[in-house]
């Protein structure tokens, strides 16, 4: 099976893949497709396209050309990478950069940011390397992205500038998203519901038999 268009979930989890079964124009594959700098991948087990990733840290405008973050470990000038933000009020809103420069845990870019990414309370903004293949082969297993723990995980992003082979296995991140919610018992006990985008609520002074509803299910609980 190739593929040559965009595959997004968003919600639950989010997938991103590019890939194109023709060569393009040197500018087309710098715009859409990558650059093939990671070259060629066979997936034969499980493979993680988000081995290199961070949290953005302090307040980051829109139209500024600079973004700080907990770590830059792992990345290096000129790379692509993808800024997310997965929990708060702009939750689901993205976009990638290009990496012109790294100064301790700063990034400066080529063009500005498009969105503003602030590290308030009840919001997370990843920060993850685009990986840059040429040809992806999928013969077994999966290429998919770490578990969503609160801070990091559950989105599958990368650009192939050539096919997209899956002979056998998967492009996947089932159950890899937002966290479900917990059984408590005792009826005064705290109900914990579903994580959504404005994370995981917990709920004390509801009567036997309420929920409080929020994103991946709804609490229960058990006398």
């Amino acid at each position: 099976m190739k593929f040559n268009q965009w595959l997004t979930t968003l919600g639950i989890c989010f997938v991103i893949f590019v890939g194109l079964s023709f060569q393009p124009a040197l500018a087309q594959i710098d715009r859409h497709y990558g650059d093939g700098s990671d070259g060629d991948l066979t997936v034969t087990s499980t493979t993680y396209t988000d081995s290199i990733k961070t949290t953005v840290s302090g307040t980051n405008s829109s139209g500024q050309n600079t973004l700080t973050v907990v770590s830059s470990s792992g990345f290096e000038a000129g790379d692509e990478i993808l800024i997310i933000s997965s929990l708060g009020s702009s939750a689901g809103k993205y976009e990638t950069q290009r990496v012109a420069l790294i100064e301790g845990a700063r990034f400066t870019f080529h063009t500005n940011l498009n969105h503003s990414y602030d590290n308030s309370s009840d919001a997370v903004h990843q920060v993850i390397r685009v990986p840059q293949y040429e040809t992806v082969t999928i013969n077994s297993g999966s290429l998919t992205c770490a578990d969503w723990n609160g801070t990091n995980g559950g989105v599958v992003f990368f650009r192939a500038n050539d096919e997209v082979i899956i002979n056998s296995g998967t492009i996947n991140a089932d159950y890899k998203g937002y966290r479900g919610g917990q059984y408590t018992s005792g009826q005064d006990s705290p109900r914990h519901s579903g994580e959504g985008t404005m994370g995981q609520k917990s709920e004390t002074s509801r009567t036997r038999g309420e929920a409080l509803s929020n994103g991946g299910g709804t609490p229960h609980y058990y006398a």
